[in-house]
């Protein structure tokens, strides 16, 4: 199944019209056209705005058919949300829980020089002569991310 049918998919399993799913998303009606028929492939901005539409569909299953199709059950009952019960958070591992060291790995120590104190550990910053910025990430405390590429390097 390719990433359009699946986009289809899940059109047709929340009971939308082509026209009411592009406006749940925030997109134009064409693109979403363009993408059903094959002429545009669904950008990095179309999959954020469609799972952040849609959470409960598995983001593996819809950028490359990986089952399951859904995320396992994290929804709320309305019971849950009674002032008495305690909702106890994900017991999923973090971006950072597998590091082994919260220290960066030193290039070498002439290149390390500590910037500023943290209340996690010291900071520390690596030497940028000779070199080019190229790609900058940030990844956001709600699992989302933006990728900034520098537009001169190769």
């Amino acid at each position: 199944m390719s990433l359009a049918e699946r986009i289809a998919q899940i059109q047709k399993s929340e009971g939308q019209s082509a026209s009411s799913f592009a406006d749940i998303l925030g997109i134009q009606r064409s693109g979403l056209s363009h993408i059903y028929s094959g002429r545009n492939k669904p950008s990095i901005d179309f999959i954020q705005k469609l799972l952040q539409a849609f959470p409960d569909y598995n983001a593996a299953w819809v950028v490359n058919g990986t089952l399951p199709m859904r995320n396992p059950s994290n929804e709320l009952k309305s019971d849950d949300l009674s002032l008495n019960k305690t909702i106890k958070p994900s017991k999923e591992p973090d971006l950072f829980s597998m590091v082994e060291s919260e220290e960066p790995v030193p290039y070498g120590k002439s290149q390390m020089r500590e910037i500023s104190s943290h209340s996690e550990g010291p900071i520390h910053r690596i030497s940028t002569e000779n070199r080019k910025l190229k790609q900058v990430i940030l990844i956001y405390d709600d699992n989302t991310f933006e990728s900034f590429i520098h537009g001169n390097s190769k």
